[in-house]
């Protein structure tokens, strides 16, 4: 009897670990660990020499007000505000004997909701701005009139229907389709979202979205 319960721990041991690593093993397959990011246009390049990068999925979703599946309805025109300055000292310097305080040029697109996966909004479409002009992917990689995206956002504060991804490039992603993602940044950990399914990136800013409630 004694001789049996030794060989059953240790049997029983294996099988744990065997199941850990499988389940383990079988997670890394459900991400793209090897995507296509040197084709990528990241529009945001062009204006920052380093930008911030998400590493997991709260560094998105701690900042959003809203989570969003969309479809991009208009093609995007030109408008801009004033830089948003972190204290008066700095705006006057750049304003330096100009009246006017410098501004940031954004093109605009009319987004159509589809879905809200998180937070809330006053209408059934939104304006969604990104740096630079349109017609161009300087400033940050512009969505195209059309486009099926899904989109997470902060709320502008001078116009609650008006918003701007949470971190460029890395808050939007592009729906196939066939329902497949393709992240508009070239961060890995946007990117391995690549050629998977949207139930699976849904799934996952959900998780994120819950956990900064």
């Amino acid at each position: 009897m004694k001789r049996k319960i030794a060989w059953a721990v240790p049997l029983g041991l294996v099988a744990v670990l065997f199941i850990a690593g499988f389940v383990g093993y079988n997670k890394t397959l459900i991400y793209n660990n090897n995507p296509d990011t040197a084709s990528k246009i990241i529009g945001s390049e062009s204006m920052m020499m380093s930008r911030p990068e998400a590493t997991k999925m709260d560094d998105l979703t701690k900042y959003a007000d809203l989570i969003i599946v969309g479809e991009v309805l208009s093609d995007a025109v030109d408008s801009e505000i004033e830089f948003d300055f972190p204290n008066e000292e700095l705006k006057q310097k750049a304003m330096g004997e100009s009246s006017e305080v410098p501004k940031v040029a954004l093109a605009c697109s009319q987004i159509k909701i589809i879905k809200t996966l998180y937070g809330e909004s006053q209408r059934d479409t939104i304006t969604l701005a990104q740096v630079g002009k349109a017609g161009n992917d300087n400033g940050e990689t512009k969505v195209k009139k059309g486009d099926k995206m899904l989109l997470v956002l902060q709320r502008h504060t001078d116009d609650p229907n008006k918003y701007s991804s949470v971190a460029v490039e890395d808050g939007l992603f592009k729906i196939s389709e066939d329902n497949k993602i393709l992240s508009l940044s070239d961060n890995r950990f946007t990117s391995r979202y690549d050629d998977r399914s949207l139930d699976l990136l849904v799934k996952d800013m959900n998780k994120g979205a819950k956990k900064n409630k």
